[in-house]
């Protein structure tokens, strides 16, 4: 590589992803961020421009950052511009938000960013997204009444003092004199025609910011719009409604004052416009795959909203995935569509967020569990079983299952899958992803066999044969006596077998797995567990269960539900205890017969246990049974907390620890599609 071509390479480098600060041609006071999608180079059509407008404290580059992830998927520019304080008066903070203070247009400044944008990178300038929380959300809404016309959407963060549109107040309270101080006529029916959103935390009822009186960010008659940002916004959204513009208000459960907690929702709608948008392009016709953008769950039901905030599938607590470079997630992106890599175990649902007692029980009472598309997506697999929770009764099972199939079926690029054949079929360059709907216990069809029929024609292709308090055809891991497999559980051990339906032993006691096994006339999986020799909890499982599912050619899928698969070499439960886990059950029973069954989901997994408040049952299953290394629980699995980061990070730690690529490819997808394929497919 010559000299010139290094240096291009390295200028190249700071234009795209998370670019540099840059400051503004057009006006040396002013700078801006970007993320730049890699889909840029690979496309000659304009990119949709996301602007985040920052507020007061100016934290441009971390709203910048926390849409990374929502530019790579929906192929969108992100625009951070940063107006600093003090340009006028040394303790001047807040002009920008007013448009016309201290002497400059900040509207103006805007969109000669966009324009100097525009010319250097291929973007949708003519009308673009915005997105200000706080003193951001003061900026947007008001930019919206001078430049509707510039738009395609406009989500308004909780501004502490807001502009009614109330031709009977001066600017900044109303729009009386907006035309004599800026020179542009107010186009009602042009901001009719724009998407809007107002968001705001439920528990924004902070008001020693907003409540100013005498400061120069103060008008008398601000209170009048209410005493509190949630007041005002809604004050705000009235005066719109009132003049025919339509408002998505999102109050979001749990959240104060905390613009970054806000930004699930405002991605979600940010996605539903561009959806709307390419729908519009393509006139109906679904878009070209590189355009193509993942609709919200249940997306064919007109006007569905959940009832609670949920948790966002592109963010993760673990601290893990920040320590892989680019070039390593993308050798675990190939290695995994190449092995066509398969979780045996994982909810990949998105529980509320945040997750209390209350958002819990209204969650539950609808019945309706999203999956986390986004996350799936970008996760690698081919193929994921998404289990049904335990605690759904027969009837909940069956609108469970018709739910998911129905939602599946409206997908553009995950889609339900009922065969190891439906896998092979994917495009593996693509992030095309197979859904396998699962029981995680098939308790509630216990006596029900022609029920279990009926789930199968939903698409049921792996069942639990019990869960941990046992039930009428086997014991379940969590009674101190296992009365083993009974006769009703033999007979649903054929039945499974006859349809093609992977039995699944994880949280089966000890001597009713090592009979359920020797019983199948197929392959059995302990979808999500652990060695017991590693951590001695009953939850896991001995040595002889485990040699008992691998005599059937079955698989043994490593969990990392948090506190279970710890080992003594790593107490703490992070992705090294799991991998401790792999290399014991590799020395044991052979690398043939093992993968990965995560059993993670998009939220607070623990929080889940604790808003049922007990439901799950005695701890005695995760209680060690021999002295053990001291640890503190943990409420996530660095390196594997959800199904969107899973895979990746285990490809890339398999690796560090020695593991060469067949066996990586084995462990993440060759084994289990051989499962699969010998249960499923040639039943």
């Amino acid at each position: 590589m010559t000299f010139e071509t290094n240096v291009k390479e390295a200028q190249r480098f700071y234009y795209t992803g998370a670019t540099t600060m840059f400051t503004s041609q057009r006006n040396e006071r002013f700078s801006y961020c970007l993320y730049v999608p890699t889909l840029h180079e690979r496309t000659e059509r304009p990119l949709p421009l996301l602007v985040i407008m920052h507020g007061t404290a100016r934290t441009a580059m971390e709203y910048r950052d926390a849409f990374a992830d929502f530019a790579e998927r929906h192929g969108a520019v992100v625009l951070a511009p940063l107006f600093p304080a003090s340009l006028s008066d040394p303790e001047e903070l807040h002009h920008f938000k007013f448009l016309d203070s201290g002497g400059t247009r900040w509207d103006q400044v805007l969109l000669d960013i966009v324009d100097e944008v525009g010319e250097a990178f291929r973007v949708q300038r003519e009308r673009f997204l915005l997105h200000g929380f706080s003193g951001g959300g003061q900026f947007a809404h008001r930019f919206f009444y001078l430049h509707p016309d510039r738009l395609a959407a406009v989500s308004i963060g909780a501004p502490g003092r807001v502009t009614l549109l109330d031709a009977a107040q001066p600017w900044w309270l109303g729009v009386q004199d907006i035309g004599a101080r800026f020179g542009i006529r107010l186009d009602v029916p042009a901001m009719t025609q724009v998407p809007v959103q107002m968001v705001v935390g439920a528990e924004d009822t902070e008001t020693w910011e907003i409540n100013n009186v005498g400061d120069p960010n103060w008008l008398p008659g601000a209170e009048r719009a209410g005493a509190t940002r949630i007041e005002r916004l809604a004050s705000l959204r009235d005066s719109f409604t009132d003049a025919g513009i339509g408002v998505r208000f999102d109050l979001v459960p749990g959240v104060a004052h905390d613009g970054p907690r806000v930004l699930s929702v405002v991605r979600d709608f940010f996605a539903d416009v561009l959806a709307a948008q390419h729908e519009d392009a393509a006139g109906g016709r679904p878009a070209a795959p590189e355009e193509r953008v993942t609709p919200a769950a249940f997306a064919h039901i007109s006007g569905y909203r959940p009832v609670v905030g949920l948790a966002d599938p592109l963010q993760t607590r673990s601290r893990y995935p920040q320590a892989i470079t680019g070039e390593q997630r993308k050798g675990a992106l190939d290695l995994l569509r190449r092995a066509r890599a398969i979780s045996l175990h994982d909810h990949p649902i998105r529980l509320p967020e945040p997750m209390t007692a209350t958002s819990w029980s209204r969650w539950r009472a609808v019945g309706r569990e999203e999956l986390g598309y986004a996350g799936i997506q970008r996760s690698g697999l081919t193929g994921i079983f998404a289990s049904a929770n335990s605690w759904h009764t027969k009837e909940e099972l069956v609108t469970w299952f018709g739910r998911m199939a129905a939602d599946l079926a409206h997908q553009p690029t995950v889609r339900q899958a009922r065969s190891a054949g439906d896998l092979a079929a994917l495009d593996p360059a693509s992030t095309q992803t197979g859904v396998l709907l699962a029981l995680e216990t098939i308790t509630a069809f216990q006596d029900d066999p022609d029920g279990v029929e009926c789930l199968y024609g939903f698409g049921l292709r792996m069942a639990g044969l019990s869960y941990d308090p046992g039930n009428a055809l086997a014991g379940g891991l969590a009674q101190q006596q296992d009365p083993g497999l009974s006769a009703e559980g033999l007979r649903m051990v054929g039945l499974l077998n006859d349809l093609g339906v992977i039995v699944d032993l994880a949280h089966v006691g000890d001597r009713s797995a090592i009979e359920a096994a020797e019983a199948s006339r197929k392959p059995v999986t302990i979808s999500h567990a652990g060695a017991r020799a590693v951590w001695p909890i009953p939850r896991l499982k001995p040595d002889d269960v485990l040699r008992a599912v691998a005599a059937t050619g079955g698989v043994i899928g490593v969990s990392a539900a948090p506190n279970s698969t710890r080992s003594r070499r790593h107490p703490l439960h992070t992705i090294d205890s799991v991998i401790d886990h792999v290399d014991y059950l590799v020395d044991l029973v052979g690398i043939e017969h093992v993968g990965f069954g995560p059993d993670t989901m998009f939220g607070d997994h623990t929080g889940l246990h604790r808003a049922r408040g007990g439901q799950d049952g005695p701890d005695y299953a995760y209680t060690p049974t021999e002295p053990v290394p001291a640890a503190d629980e943990v409420d996530h699995v660095d390196g594997v907390e959800n199904p969107a980061e899973n895979f990746v990070d285990l490809v890339v730690r398999l690796g560090a620890r020695g593991y060469p690529e067949d066996q990586v490819a084995a462990l993440v997808g060759g084994n289990a599609m051989r499962l699969l394929t010998t249960v499923v497919d040639d039943a």
